[in-house]
């Protein structure tokens, strides 16, 4: 029975959200960032966790996305991910390069993994963080996928990320 319960504590610390900060001495970088902020819809999980890499040059910060489902996507490269806000003005992301892309399996799960980051600027995670966020469509080579469920939460956590980490790459 313990080991049952052990198990379990592990399994939801894995899956809970949190914010991780890592020092990367050789290159003197520092990433802070989130795990675990997710969207859901019918095909899957969408994971939106704001990311920041600090150095001495400066801070830049990417939207690390990660879309687990069970068919392919092939997320576009450009204007991939079209954020919907409840005034329904319409913000279009790109993606950094191309997504990375895998197939899981383990633990009676076979899945399609596709991640990669969403550079931000000033402005965008402002609109990001200031505008209610009605859903997302993110693009794909023959189909897209739109989310519509867990915004509210996702959008809490930004912000209260950016209020801790965040405050000097939004006010200079």
């Amino acid at each position: 029975m313990k080991f049952i319960l052990v198990l379990v504590l592990i399994f939801f610390l894995q899956c809970s959200y949190q914010i991780v900060n890592e020092v990367d001495e050789y290159n003197r970088l520092t990433r802070t960032y989130e795990k675990m902020n997710r969207v859901q819809n019918f095909a899957g999980s969408m994971y939106l966790n704001l990311f920041k890499v600090a150095s001495e040059t400066g801070t830049s910060v990417y939207i690390k996305y990660e879309c687990r489902q069970q068919d392919w996507l092939f997320i576009e490269q450009s204007n991939s991910f079209q954020f919907l806000f409840m005034n329904d003005d319409v913000l279009n992301l790109s993606i950094n390069g191309i997504s990375n892309r895998e197939v899981s399996s383990g633990g009676g799960y076979v899945g399609i993994i596709e991640w990669g980051l969403i550079s931000l600027d000033k402005v965008t995670l402002q609109k990001l963080l200031n505008q209610n966020i009605k859903s997302l469509r993110v693009n794909g080579s023959s189909y897209y996928n739109e989310y519509k469920t867990g915004f509210l939460k996702v959008q809490e956590r930004w912000r209260e990320f950016s209020k801790s980490n965040l405050n000097e790459f939004l006010n200079n």
